[in-house]
């Protein structure tokens, strides 16, 4: 069964503990993003670890950007870049597939789908990986006209070897049932709703306005809890990010923003 994540243990933590944690947590496929590497050597050893520990590993090489790139320039010999990459993984036993795009407007299932045949024709054992947009995206995101006809043509034209396709939902309504981290208050028509933050609080919205609920959401506020000697505890999280040096500086500046602090 193919069971995997998207962002992963960062590169540097690519050794045989980290990933036996993975596999231990029931995951049978690693990658593709954050921890598979930029160079051969860096997806080589991303390889030989999770063939250790008895995992496939969809592996992302900055080449297939690189041909992508060329093909939406209308450069001749987009495809060397994918054949050549295809030649460094395509005989090493813990390869599971090539990551080629995420999210794609249907304006780009031509070229995916060229992209998806040379792969198939240069290693029929292991397939492009291509991630589709929520079925909560917008028809300009998709390109059509709904989410139906966007997979549709996505399974003709692309002609994937199997789909995937975000999806956070995260909590279900029952009857006369409550998701853990929802309170109610003294008015009827109103509830308190509790999350790890705003994107947690942004899927829960969503789903529930994509299922046909009508509602009002006020102003998010920060939970402050107390230590047992009465001091108030502000919660925090630890973020690593790893970006090419020329693009630090903006990083750096979107977290100040949001009062982070750097350290190590």
């Amino acid at each position: 069964m193919f069971i995997t994540y998207w962002y992963g243990p960062p590169r540097e933590f690519t050794n045989a503990e980290v990933y036996n944690d993975v596999k231990e947590a029931g995951f049978t496929v690693a990658g593709p993003m954050e921890c598979s590497g930029y160079s051969v050597e860096d997806n080589m050893k991303f390889l030989d670890v999770c063939e250790a520990n008895g995992l496939k590993a969809c592996v992302f090489d900055k080449r297939m950007s690189h041909a992508i790139n060329m093909y939406q320039s209308g450069e001749d010999g987009w495809a060397v870049p994918i054949v050549e990459m295809i030649d460094d993984y395509k005989n090493h036993p813990a390869l599971s597939s090539y990551y080629v795009f995420d999210e794609p407007n249907s304006s780009l299932f031509k070229m995916l789908g060229e992209i998806v045949a040379l792969i198939k024709e240069h290693d029929p054992e292991h397939p492009g990986y291509i991630n589709l947009f929520p079925n909560y995206a917008t028809n300009e995101q998709l390109g059509n006209e709904s989410y139906y006809e966007h997979v549709k043509q996505y399974i003709e034209i692309v002609k994937p070897a199997f789909v995937s396709y975000d999806h956070y939902h995260f909590l279900h309504f029952a009857q006369n049932e409550l998701p853990d981290g929802v309170e109610e208050t003294d008015n009827a028509d109103s509830y308190k709703v509790s999350g790890r933050g705003e994107l947690h609080l942004s899927v829960l919205i969503e789903n529930m306005r994509r299922e046909g609920y009508e509602f009002a959401v006020s102003k998010a506020e920060v939970l402050y809890k107390q230590d047992e000697n009465g001091n108030i505890l502000e919660p925090m999280e630890k973020c690593i990010i790893d970006v090419p040096e020329e693009f630090s500086g903006t990083v750096i500046d979107k977290l100040s923003q949001r009062k982070g602090e750097l350290s190590g």
